[in-house]
């Protein structure tokens, strides 16, 4: 009888309970999506048409500046929010520098036109509507930052706003595979800038793009803004340059107290302020565009500016390529790609206090040109920052097990820093360089920038660089070798008379290239 009163019991609950708990989990499981605002408007409504003009806008880029695509990894950009129409060539001169790029992650900052608010709102949504589809939003981004002071959940403010998803075309058109962090930005003063700044920054690696969204000075009665008369078009830029090497300088507080002194009208310039305290120390900024709506429409008398600011790392000229031969060994990208899963399970397995045996290694497979003798390094970065680098200069093992041995040296024997935890390895990205063998150099004009690896010694001191370093950070030649003689613990001069150069080429290939 109990037995059976409980059969009732569950049926009723299976009748009554499931139905609804089965609905909630159903809405719970929907897609919450932003609408488009601006098709139709700001831009075409028809995908077609909007994929044919953003192209067509990339195809005709004609921006300022002389850097070349393939010298420059994308950090973060500046870019325009007005209608296609008046700023999407200014917009395309900096997206044209994402083509054949991919990141995991865009975090677009914007100004809020429309509603007034604290801090950082962020829409509740999953994703946000284009006529090309739609932006998937970085839910767990989003809801980590939203737990921090400043940051709030806030629909209303986001339902018009032209500054977010005006990016969002151009990004679809030139990225894949990424998901979106839309900040808009309210009112925003003093430490509050900091406190902002260093809330997203855990958020940002070498796999994260930042945008910040802004046109800049809005001039003319209509704007009620008239600082100045005629030259009006010579006038803005002066004042428009102004900001831009504020900006460009990475002054955050410069560019705060350029904007407060002179009340130039760029809205996005709490954004920008943001965007600029969160940029790491070792990328440059450039212009890459500049015009106005004047230069559009040739009236200057309401006129609006569009600035376009790239900031970038420098790619290696030859050793990021990872196509180049080095001493008659050319890798193909199946025997790249192996040794980068060598080093990833090798150090997987370490990391667990696991074997890293001949079985393993029987595991994968190993072509004669990997069984040759070559000096190679394991650089293991962490959302971008060093997190330790050790090979062999020469090459005193197969070139398999080089990089067996210096994933596990690299990741708890380099001695700049504490030996990597199990709980790091899926955080960090795994780069190897095979290295040619070292020769003399006879005078330091020899020494290419990008192409070259160096090393010295003198006396018991010795030093090494691999070629990639100084392109990252924008060193000439005497930098480079300064920077060699403090690698090595001597003065900074110590290269021009007694020591030993030598130095060597690289195949230098990461995981996020392969």
């Amino acid at each position: 009888m109990k037995q059976l009163i409980k059969a009732v019991a569950l049926m009723f609950l299976l009748l009554f309970i499931s139905p609804s708990c089965a609905k909630a989990q159903t809405e719970k499981s929907e897609p919450t999506v932003r609408p488009s605002a601006l098709a139709g408007s700001w831009y075409p409504v028809d995908a077609q048409t909007l994929a044919k003009n953003i192209n067509s806008y990339l195809l005709s880029n004609t921006g300022s500046s002389s850097l070349k695509k393939e010298e420059t990894e994308p950090v973060a950009l500046i870019e325009p929010h007005a209608g296609y129409v008046y700023s999407g060539k200014g917009a395309a001169a900096g997206y044209a520098y994402l083509s054949g790029k991919s990141y995991d992650r865009v975090i677009i900052i914007a100004p809020s036109h429309y509603s007034y608010f604290r801090g950082i709102a962020i829409a509740p949504v999953d994703y946000f509507e284009t006529p090309l589809g739609r932006a998937k939003v970085d839910r767990e981004a989003c809801d980590a930052l939203l737990k921090k002071k400043w940051f709030s959940s806030n629909l209303e403010a986001n339902r018009q706003e032209h500054s977010i998803e005006i990016q969002i075309p151009f990004l679809q058109t030139v990225l894949k595979d990424f998901k979106i962090v839309p900040l808009l930005v309210g009112e925003v003063e003093g430490s509050e800038y900091d406190e902002l700044a260093e809330a997203i920054k855990p958020f940002v690696n070498s796999r994260t793009l930042l945008i910040a969204s802004s046109d800049f000075t809005h001039y003319g009665p209509n704007f009620n803004y008239v600082p100045f008369g005629e030259p009006v078009k010579e006038n803005l830029k002066k004042l428009d340059m102004g900001a831009v090497e504020k900006i460009i300088g990475k002054d955050s507080n410069g560019f705060i107290k350029y904007f407060t002194d002179t009340g130039v009208t760029i809205c996005g310039r709490v954004p920008i302020a943001i965007l600029t305290r969160i940029l790491p120390a070792d990328c440059k900024g450039e212009l890459v565009s500049y015009y106005t709506s004047g230069d559009v429409t040739g009236d200057f008398r309401s006129s609006v500016s569009y600035a376009t600011v790239l900031f970038y790392k420098k790619v290696y000229k030859k050793a990021l390529t990872g196509g180049e031969e080095v001493d008659g060994l050319k890798l193909n990208a199946d025997e790249k790609k192996m040794l980068l899963d060598l080093a990833r399970a090798t150090l997987r397995r370490y990391l667990k206090g696991e074997s890293v045996d001949e079985s393993f290694i029987n595991n994968f497979n190993v072509s004669d040109k990997l069984k040759q003798k070559r000096g190679a390094f394991v650089t293991i970065t962490k959302q971008g920052m060093l997190r330790g680098c050790i090979g062999y200069v020469e090459g005193v093992k197969p070139l398999y097990e080089t990089i067996v041995d210096n994933a596990i040296n690299a990741s708890t024997r380099d001695p700049r820093f504490e030996p990597m935890k199990s709980s790091e390895e899926k955080d960090c990205d795994i780069e190897i360089s095979v290295l040619t063998v070292p020769v003399p150099v006879a005078s330091v004009s020899e020494i290419e920038v990008g192409r070259d690896g160096l090393i010295i010694e003198k006396g018991w001191n010795r030093g090494l660089l691999l070629p990639q370093v100084p392109v990252e950070y924008g060193w000439d030649r005497d930098t480079f070798l300064r920077q060699l003689c403090a690698k090595a613990g001597l003065a900074s001069d110590a290269w021009k008379s007694g020591a030993k150069i030598m130095k060597f080429e690289a195949q230098v290939f990461s995981e996020h290239e392969k």
